[in-house]
């Protein structure tokens, strides 16, 4: 699939890599089965200010090829899952984030 227009070839194709990583290596039925919505997973925005996690990850892999882990943080009666950059070790992306009206999945554009 050639890249769309509101991107470039170069970072269509991390992007893609990604978003089969997050099938391939289970985490996005991980992420699923805690809440994740497709579009957390894979999603699209205009919004500079939102990404979603294939987006994130940004081709950023570790030694053994991981490029996030999943963490779940209780706080009080609510569980919010995050992910943590593996090769970083440390979360800076959240869930739940609230999503842009312009967030569709890529396939659908």
């Amino acid at each position: 699939m050639r890249a769309p227009r509101w991107t470039t070839a170069e970072r269509w194709r991390v992007f893609v890599s990604d978003a089969g990583w997050l099938a391939d290596a289970g985490i996005a039925a991980d992420a699923l089965n805690r809440g994740w919505s497709p579009l957390d997973l894979w999603g699209v925005s205009g919004d500079d200010g939102w990404q979603s996690l294939a987006a994130w990850i940004d081709g950023r892999r570790d030694e053994h090829g991981r490029a996030c882990v999943l963490l779940t943080e209780i706080r009080g009666e609510r569980q919010l899952p995050y992910a943590v950059h593996a090769s970083q070790g440390r979360h800076s992306w959240h869930y739940p984030a609230p999503l842009p009206a312009s967030a569709v999945l890529p396939w659908t554009i």
